[in-house]
């Protein structure tokens, strides 16, 4: 009896049982390899990879993986915007054409903040231009692909996401700051927020821990994924990072290292369209709710990635999962993760 007793006062094991949950989902949905990494009031609690990095050469997946973001890209390139901002160099009201002039003339005003929020009505791809496998130098040039284009519908009218918007606003960046987008974002985000992994995707180089990418075959194995391109989108969806970068960034948001708290809740609040309807997106986050609290959120998808960032700001808690597996739901993995972490460590 006394055994008994012991046993069932014993403390859980979040770890654990977080370890066993994951192991097990990843079998059942067969994901290549994954990386979790989850941080509590700015210290990383939990940093693990599962699976393979690399089918081809057995190498496993680590906390120090590196993986394509897709549209995690958002949010951080939406942070280094803001932090524009906040120093007065960019307005998030003004018309986009006042930093970026050869951008054309669309007969409306977009503003810095519509692409922000995806009310700019500039349109998302169209047919099979994801695949585009053709180097750009940097976003200005890369803005050929839509700029002359009508827009989907007039400026704030609707929330229409567009990855080529976040191309106008890398653009942005590189006008405002006078640096290529690379080097404006190290200087911007990745080297305050400590996020030493993190670049634009360059298949060129050689990148210590990079993830090879991966999608279902017919006969139920595995094949290489597409190969592409991301340079056309880097400020939308071609930066490359680790778990525990993501949980760096989230750190130094949440300790408003990299903006005031002012910035930072506009940046996190819900955005108006032209009638008043609030939408559940911010200025680049998702902005929702995970069982009754606020969750500040950026999922991506794109070939050879599915991706997830939380950020709950009520516990301080960030939460980053990477995978480099394309057949998959990586909601029903996030928080499967979330519900495991969180519902151990309250009992």
């Amino acid at each position: 009896m006394l055994a008994l007793a012991v046993a069932a006062g014993a403390a859980r094991d979040p770890a654990a049982e977080l370890r066993s949950a994951v192991r097990a989902h990843l079998e059942r949905e067969k994901v290549t390899g994954c990386s979790i990494a989850i941080a509590e009031g700015g210290r990383i609690v939990f940093s693990e990879g599962f699976g393979y990095a690399n089918l081809e050469a057995r190498a496993p997946a680590t906390p120090d993986t590196v993986y394509r973001l897709a549209s995690i890209s958002k949010p951080i390139t939406a942070v280094a915007v803001l932090r524009l901002a906040e120093a007065g160099l960019v307005d998030l009201d003004a018309d986009i054409r006042k930093y970026l002039p050869e951008f054309p003339d669309k007969g409306a005003v977009i503003t810095v903040r519509h692409l922000l929020s995806h009310t700019s009505g500039i349109r998302h791809y169209r047919g099979n231009e994801s695949l585009r496998n053709e180097r750009f130098s940097g976003p200005i040039p890369a803005l050929s692909i839509f700029k002359d284009d009508p827009l989907e519908h007039a400026p704030g009218e609707k929330y229409t996401y567009s990855t080529y918007g976040y191309t106008i606003l890398a653009a942005v960046i590189e006008k405002v700051t006078g640096k290529p987008y690379p080097q404006a974002m190290r200087q911007l985000v990745w080297e305050p927020a400590g996020m030493a992994a993190t670049d634009v995707e360059d298949q060129r180089k050689v990148v210590l821990n990079r993830a090879a990418g991966y999608e279902a075959a017919p006969d139920g194995g595995y094949l290489n994924s597409r190969q592409v391109d991301l340079s056309y989108k880097w400020g939308g969806g071609g930066l490359v990072s680790t778990v525990t970068d993501l949980c760096a960034f989230g750190d130094a948001l949440l300790e408003q290292s990299l903006m005031s708290s002012r910035w930072r809740e506009e940046m996190w609040t819900r955005s108006r369209l032209n009638d008043g309807t609030l939408i559940p997106y911010g200025l680049g986050w998702g902005v929702t709710q995970y069982r009754g609290e606020v969750l500040i959120s950026h999922n991506g998808a794109q070939q050879g990635a599915r991706t997830s960032l939380w950020i709950l700001p009520e516990r301080r808690v960030v939460i980053a999962v990477l995978t480099n597996y394309e057949n998959h739901n990586v909601n029903d993995l996030i928080n499967l993760v979330a519900d495991t972490w969180l519902q151990a460590k309250s009992q």
